[in-house]
């Protein structure tokens, strides 16, 4: 859908909070991966810098954003790989991961996201999709993982 309200909106909760940063990473996601805006996400991402300059989640996000760009599935799985061991990870970013391990060849880097979204998600979609993909990912044969894949 259109929503031309998701930028501001998402905006003025890291103006209230500039803390939340599961806020600011949901909202940058959506817009760069769901709603294919990626300059405002990479505007979003800025703006919650000048709150949090040293918040290395969003530097992460912003590297992933601009590796999507480039059609690199690997290396935005890369840049995406070290928030999704945070507590705080928001589910939808772990799946992107999952989707562009599996996408780039890497099964058990995707397997293992997978399974850990089944296991830790309160989003009964978001379950039923990971257990669902499991499924897919048993019956691959498994070929030499791409360069570079990450969990």
């Amino acid at each position: 859908g259109d929503y031309p309200l998701f930028l501001p909106m998402a905006r003025h909760v890291l103006e209230v909070d500039p803390a939340f940063t599961a806020a600011g990473l949901y909202a940058a996601a959506s817009l760069a991966f769901n709603m294919q805006r990626g300059e405002e996400a990479q505007e979003l991402i800025s703006y919650a810098l000048k709150y949090n300059p040293r918040e290395w989640k969003y530097l992460t996000m912003l590297a992933a954003i601009v590796y999507s760009k480039a059609q690199d599935h690997v290396a935005v799985a890369a840049a995406i790989a070290p928030i999704l061991t945070d507590p705080d990870c928001p589910v939808m970013l772990k799946q992107l991961a999952a989707f562009l391990n599996k996408k780039a060849g890497n099964y058990a880097a995707a397997a293992a996201i997978y399974a850990d979204i089944a296991a830790t998600s309160r989003d009964e979609a978001y379950v039923k999709n990971a257990r669902r993909e499991l499924e897919k990912l048993a019956r691959v044969k498994t070929p030499a993982p791409a360069r570079g894949g990450v969990k």
